[in-house]
């Protein structure tokens, strides 16, 4: 199953790259850290082209549920 998740990060980066997106295609997983607005524009990608959101984030502004 294709899926992406947003996490927001508690590892020490820039401060624009507060956030990992994760996608798995079923063969291999990929994380990078974005930028909230980042987050936003990789999940309506991702969701156009079948991924299914695995994300669940309350606290951080990004309601992508």
């Amino acid at each position: 199953m294709k899926s992406f998740n947003i996490t927001y990060s508690k590892i020490p980066l820039p401060s624009a790259l507060s956030y990992l997106f994760e996608w798995d295609d079923g063969e291999k997983k990929i994380v990078i850290p974005v930028s909230l607005h980042g987050a936003e524009s990789l999940a309506d990608h991702f969701k156009s082209v079948g991924y299914e959101n695995k994300t669940e984030i309350e606290n951080h502004n990004l309601n992508l549920l």
